[in-house]
């Protein structure tokens, strides 16, 4: 707080910035990331879901959002949707992450496809 001509001058507040004003910029990405990080550590898996899912729409190339997405679905045993998004984090990741590939072989093996499992560990 600063004084000017002896009135108290407060800083300006910074502008925040809400889902409806959102711009589409990997920031937002990474905000959403962030707020389906924080539902995966209170267990509210549908909701991590819905901002994963928001993250994607705003960076579709992202190997991470898919990662997490899938992370959360598997917690909700959704395995297909999980086979899904980790196949697409294996495709999308220069170079693939091993966390990537954990987990398509993990939803593959739920999903009783062995073989496609143990080659999803070979790649």
């Amino acid at each position: 707080m600063s004084h000017l001509h002896g009135c108290k001058q407060t800083p300006a507040t910074p502008p925040t910035t809400t889902d409806e004003d959102s711009s589409g910029s990997t920031d937002d990405g990474d905000m959403k990331k962030k707020k389906g990080n924080r539902a995966m550590g209170k267990k509210k898996y549908p909701k991590a879901i819905k901002y994963y899912s928001k993250a994607i729409k705003i960076d579709p190339e992202n190997p991470t959002y898919r990662l997490n997405r899938a992370i959360a679905n598997s917690a909700l045993e959704l395995w297909k949707d999980a086979e899904a998004d980790a196949s697409c984090a294996v495709e999308l990741g220069d170079p693939p992450s091993a966390k990537s590939h954990y987990w398509l072989a993990k939803s593959r093996l739920h999903r009783g496809h062995v073989g496609e499992a143990k080659t999803a560990l070979d790649d």
